[in-house]
Parts: C-alpha cells; structure tokens; sequence
C-alpha cells in the first residue's frame, strides 16, 4: 500500500498531447513535499505518459493500492479529472480522492458543486495542506478544517 499518488487525467486531443511531454512542476513539488515529510508516495501521470483511456490511468492508479489520490487538473480537464476520480471510487477499498491544481485554484466553488466524486477539493498552495490530508486520512481522522480545504 502507498500512502499517496498524484495524477493528471489523459489527454485526447492532438492540441493538448502537443504540451504533453513536459512533467509539470506542481505534482512534482507536492510529491516532494509528501516525501520529504515520510510518507510513500507515486505518480501515474495519464497526459504526461500518453494513456489511451480513463480506465487505464485508474487502473495504474488502483494498482499502488493508494490510501489517497491527488488529481491535478487543468480546466479544460475538469470532466476528464471528475471521470477518473468516478472510476477509482468504483474500487472495492476505494482511495480519498482531492482535486488541485489550476482549476482547483481558479475556480474552487464550482470544482466543488460539479467535482461530484471528489472527496475534497485544495485550492492554493498544496505542499503543506496535502501532507496533512494524507496523514488524516491514515490515521482514520477527519481532515483539516483549513483554508484552501
């Protein structure tokens, strides 16, 4: 069992595979971060490593049996990153899945009235917020009642 995996959705549009071959900064701060402080933590990045389907990126992800899922979407990728949170909750011992990243950010009222399979929403800086999530959730306590939470 893994602690926590960050993931972004895949990419099926030639315009958005174009960008997608760059590992974004944002993931690879938070998982820095979660590390730094002992957690274990994964990346399953479904844009970043071309997956065909939402089924396939879930399916990576449930397979590091993760107690807790990051999902960093863009807006453009809202629905995909909602998708992909629906199947991993579909997981016989399904993980606390949060969304971040910049849809999170820009719009965080709405990610959570239309985020419907999201068990939490973290808008702004996430480093020492997801940390504390994930060590909520393994301790089988309520998660921070925090700003950006």
């Amino acid at each position: 069992m893994i602690d926590l995996v960050l993931s972004r959705p895949p990419s099926f549009d030639a315009a958005e595979r174009h960008w997608s071959d760059t590992a974004p900064m944002g993931p690879a701060y938070l998982l820095g971060a979660a590390r730094g402080q002992g957690l274990s933590v994964a990346a399953v990045d479904g844009r970043l490593d071309l997956h065909e389907s939402i089924e396939e990126t879930a399916a990576k992800i449930l397979a590091q049996d993760p107690s807790v899922v990051g999902i960093s979407a863009l807006t453009v990728e809202f629905s995909r990153a909602n998708e992909l949170a629906r199947h991993l909750k579909l997981a016989t011992a399904p993980p606390f899945v949060v969304l971040g990243g910049p849809h999170a950010n820009a719009i965080p009222l709405q990610a959570i009235e239309e985020g419907t399979h999201f068990d939490a929403v973290v808008a702004g800086e996430g480093e020492s917020v997801l940390p504390r999530i994930v060590r909520a959730i393994l301790a089988g306590q309520p998660i921070p009642d925090e700003p950006g939470v």
